[in-house]
């Protein structure tokens, strides 16, 4: 939590007040919600960044990046309240072990 703390302090610093990330598993959820409490102009969305085919971290960063400044990003849709978001993944995790349960 103070990495993420530290991290937003030197963004504020440097005047950036808008952030674009990629939102997979469940990791994007606690960075989320600092910045969007501290005023920042926060994009995520995991379908925006499937078609990059060849896909590493650093690759990611730079596609991402590119893409909300060129504004070809599409803002998720981020309940406010933390319990909807952890009943959504909760969701979607029942529905992919029902899956892979009806594929044995």
């Amino acid at each position: 939590m103070i990495d993420i703390i530290l991290l937003i302090a030197r963004l504020a610093k440097m005047k950036c007040m808008e952030v674009a990330m990629e939102s997979t598993g469940c990791f994007w959820i606690p960075l989320y919600y600092e910045f969007a409490g501290r005023g920042f102009k926060t994009v995520l969305n995991p379908s925006s960044t499937k078609s990059f085919g060849n896909k590493t971290d650093i690759l990611d960063a730079a596609r991402i990046a590119r893409r909300h400044l060129a504004g070809a990003l599409i803002k998720s849709y981020v309940p406010k309240n933390r319990v909807k978001i952890t009943l959504r993944i909760i969701s979607r995790l029942r529905r992919k072990l029902r899956e892979d349960r009806n594929r044995v």
